[in-house]
Formats: C-alpha cells, sequence, structure tokens
C-alpha cells in the first residue's frame, strides 16, 4: 500500500540510494543556534527574517572575484576587460565566482567529526528569470576569510549588482547516518555508532525527497498539493511542459541594472516569440516559456526543478539514431547538462516558467518537457510558507513571468 515519506524512518536507505533529506525554515534556525551552521559576522534569524526562506537561506553577494566564458572557444567578441571594471557584474555568457558577505560554515574544515549538513545551492528566481543560474549546485568554496560560489548568466545581457544583495539560496541537505559511516571508519574497534552531533542533526526538522510516481500522486489526492491540468511523472520526477506562452529576452544596452528590475517594462525586457511548430533555440539567447501547469502548493510541499537531465531522450538526432553528433552535442553541453534551475516554496500559488539552455540548438515546441521536478515532502510543513508578509515574497498568485523584487 502507498504510503508518503518520512524523512526520521531510515529503513528505506538500506534498499538502495539514500533519498534526499533538507532541512524546513525551522530545521535551518535550530542548526544555527545549536552551532551546526555558522555565518559569520553573527547572523541574527529574527532581525533579518527575510534571509530564512521556508526550506532556504538567501545568501548575499559581496564582489565577483573572478570570471570565465561558459562556452571557451566562443566569446563572441564581448569587451571582457571593460565589463570587469565593475567588481559586481556578472557579465552574460561568462560564470563569475562570487564572494558572498559572510563566511559560511557547516563542519566542512572539521576531519574530526563526520559532515552531516551539505548546502546545494540555487539561484533565486529574481536572478534566473534573467538568465542566471547555478553552475555548479553543490561547490560551495570556504577558506578562512570567504565563502564563494559560481553563477553563470547565460543571456547577452551583463547584470549589475550592488554590494548586499541577495543573488542564491542555500538548500541545506541532510547526511542522516553519516556519523555511523564516520565511527566505521575511524573507531579502533569499526563499529557504527551514533555520536552526539549525529543526534543533534537527526532531531532537526526536515523534509524528505519523494521518489515514487504513487506518492506524488497520492499528495495531490491528499490536497498536500494541486497541479492542473494533470500531473505527469517520469522515474519519479514531475514533468512540466511548454505552453504556447514564450518570449526572448531583448539585447539591452548596458546590461541590466538588477535594482531597478522592476523598472524594466516587459516589452522593454522581453518579445514574444512563435514556437507553435517548433523552435530553435540558439547559444546564449535566453529563452523564456510558460508552462502548461499551474502550482498550488501546501505548506507540507516544496518542488525543484532540474535541467537538461533527459535531454537525451528529448533529442533530434537520437531519434534519428545520429549518435556521432549527438556525442558531440554532450560534449560541447557538459556545463549545461544537470542544471538545478528552480526551486518552489511550500505554500507556493501561481504559474511557473523555464529557461531551457543547450549550446548547440535546443527544439522547443508547445507541449515538451521543459523540467523534471523533485518533490518534497515536509510532515510537519514548514514554519513560514511562500506568501506569508514577513518573508517578502514576490511572485505569489502570478499567472505568468513577473519581473519584480
Amino acid at each position: 500500500m502507498t504510503s508518503l515519506p518520512d524523512p526520521y524512518n531510515y529503513d528505506d536507505d538500506n534498499r538502495g540510494a539514500s533519498p534526499t533529506r533538507i532541512l524546513s525554515d525551522r530545521g535551518i534556525k535550530d542548526a544555527i543556534s545549536a552551532g551546526l551552521i555558522r555565518i559569520e559576522p553573527g547572523f541574527d534569524p529574527e532581525k533579518d527574517r527575510k534571509r530564512i526562506q521556508p526550506a532556504s537561506l538567501d545568501l548575499v553577494l559581496d564582489e565577483v572575484d573572478e570570471t570565465e566564458p561558459i562556452k571557451h572557444s566562443q566569446q563572441d567578441g564581448f569587451n571582457f576587460k571593460h565589463a570587469f571594471l565593475n567588481r559586481r557584474t556578472f557579465p552574460g555568457r561568462y560564470v563569475s565566482t562570487a564572494t558572498l558577505t559572510e563566511i559560511l560554515w557547516f563542519g566542512q574544515l572539521q576531519n574530526e567529526q563526520p559532515l552531516m549538513l551539505c548546502p546545494s545551492m540555487e539561484a533565486r528566481s529574481s536572478v534566473r528569470r534573467l538568465g542566471g543560474y547555478i553552475y555548479h549546485p553543490g561547490l560551495c568554496i570556504t577558506a578562512a576569510d570567504r565563502t564563494q560560489i559560481e553563477i553563470g548568466n547565460f543571456s547577452c545581457n551583463s547584470m549589475h549588482f550592488s554590494q548586499g544583495e541577495r543573488v542564491a539560496q542555500a538548500i541545506f541537505t541532510v547526511r542522516p547516518r553519516a556519523d555511523y559511516l564516520w565511527t566505521l571508519m575511524h573507531d579502533p574497534d569499526h563499529i557504527p555508532k551514533p555520536l552526539e552531533i549525529g543526534e543533534k542533526v537527526r532531531a532537526l526538522d526536515m523534509g524528505v525527497e519523494v521518489r515514487d510516481a504513487a506518492q506524488i500522486r497520492m499528495l495531490q489526492r491528499e490536497g498536500y498539493m494541486k497541479i492542473t491540468p494533470s500531473i505527469k511523472t517520469t522515474r519519479g520526477s514531475l514533468l512540466v511542459h511548454a505552453s504556447d506562452t514564450a518570449y526572448r529576452m531583448r539585447k539591452i544596452d548596458g546590461g541590466i541594472d538588477f535594482s531597478k528590475r522592476d523598472s524594466y517594462p516587459k516589452e522593454d525586457l522581453l518579445e514574444k516569440i512563435d514556437i507553435s511548430c517548433g523552435y530553435i533555440v540558439q547559444p546564449f539567447e535566453h529563452i523564456i516559456i510558460e508552462t502548461i501547469e499551474q502550482m498550488e502548493l501546501s505548506p507540507n510541499v516544496g518542488i525543484r526543478f532540474w535541467d537538461n537531465i533527459l535531454q537525451s531522450m528529448y533529442n533530434d538526432r537520437l531519434r534519428r539514431k545520429d549518435y556521432k553528433h549527438m556525442m558531440k552535442d554532450w560534449g560541447q553541453n557538459s556545463g549545461m547538462i544537470s542544471l538545478s534551475d528552480g526551486w518552489i516554496d511550500p505554500g507556493y500559488k501561481g504559474g511557473f516558467s523555464r529557461q531551457p539552455k543547450w549550446l548547440t540548438g535546443r527544439r522547443i515546441y508547445p507541449g515538451a518537457a521543459i523540467g523534471f521536478g523533485q518533490v518534497f515532502f515536509f510532515p510537519n510543513g514548514v514554519g513560514k510558507a511562500y506568501g506569508d508578509a514577513s518573508l517578502g515574497s514576490q511572485y505569489q498568485g502570478k499567472g505568468e513571468t513577473q519581473f519584480a523584487k
């Protein structure tokens, strides 16, 4: 009989790969209070309430440390030296190594104990809609004096930021039995056993990945979420599909001032395109496609979207058995495969859009699968769901893509 997963039941871990677990907002706050996550200089979640979202921690930009082209063989005449004069610019078509205003500690440099919590990075939706994305979701570079992440800008427009703007968010994944494995490897008797840090982590409030199509449908049937017009899944992921509404970002002279993004009229930023007969996305052409699906999520469900996971299944060359060019495509798009590309908070209600990325042409048409959702269930709900007045939620109840703070 189908039942919903329990993040605190570890029996399923013995049947293969463990389901991913992530902290809720309550879990993040308790982890900070317990010293399991440290943010330096000191961070007070009560004073800066907007930083802790329903299941993530917003990350704040200090400056850009270095950049490199997304595609090294093609810089398209971009004036790299001129753009880099601004230490808080993400140049279009480049990956930027961004230094945060704070140092994020989660036990990654402490060899005397197991690593129980790991942040996985996600671009904030306001950055993603303008072309930004996280280049390596699991990469968090921490030294004694800085923490850095990598953010790519797939569009043709540079994005100009100010110090202190929120550009990304950390989703904290949980390794609930890392202490057992650690003691097995390090204890003289090689006996797995719980440690104090493990008991603290296992007591944190968290959600768990839903990896079964029957369980995803059960969430809808029991009222935890409502996906319309229908739910479609593949390999335990929720599929979303292209509608016939799509836009291409225009070239903006001088780039986009991120702090003033809500002042740009939509028609100045985007031009509508026709994908009814199929549309080939060109390299560094930032396309925004509204999905057919609309979503109403309860405080118990969040969804993380990924792009290009099954790209080869929908690739025209695979259908034509053109394996030579298919492998060439994959080689040239190695940095575009399995992109973490959008987190939807528990409590969100409204439409959704996708921004497909590919460097050698990608055909998009109405009904095409353009996103793969990793569904998470929080049995206790989250403390503050999306739409709570204290969180500064931007897009609640919007039917189409919005460009607002």
